[in-house]
C-alpha cells in the first residue's frame, strides 16, 4: 500500500482529525436514520425519533388513545404502518 506524507501544523492536524471524526460519525447518524425508515417494527425510542416526540407523549398515545403495542420478550413494539394509521386517524 502506498504512503503519503504531508508535514503540516499541529493546529491543522487537529482540525482534520476533528473534520475526518465528524464526517465519520455524521455519516455513521445518516445510515442509522436510514435503517429506521427502513425497518417495519419499531422500539419506544425508536418511534419517538421517527415521529419526533417525547417519550410522555408517546406512553400518553399508548394509553389514552389506545396506540397498540407489541410486546416479545419483555420488549416493546409497534409497527410502522400501526403508527401511520394511528396518525391518519387525527388528520383534519
Amino acid at each position: 500500500m502506498a504512503e503519503l506524507k504531508i508535514d503540516v501544523s499541529e493546529s491543522l492536524e487537529k482540525e482534520l482529525q476533528l473534520l475526518i471524526y465528524t464526517t465519520v460519525q455524521n455519516v455513521f447518524e445518516d445510515s442509522l436514520k436510514k435503517d429506521l425508515y427502513s425497518r417495519d417494527y419499531l422500539s419506544l425510542p425508536e418511534v419517538c425519533e421517527y415521529v419526533q416526540i417525547s417519550r410522555g407523549t408517546l406512553n400518553t398515545w399508548i394509553s389514552k388513545y389506545q396506540l397498540k403495542t407489541i410486546k416479545i420478550g419483555g420488549r416493546t413494539f409497534i409497527s410502522k404502518s400501526t403508527l401511520i394509521e394511528f396518525m391518519n386517524n387525527f388528520e383534519n
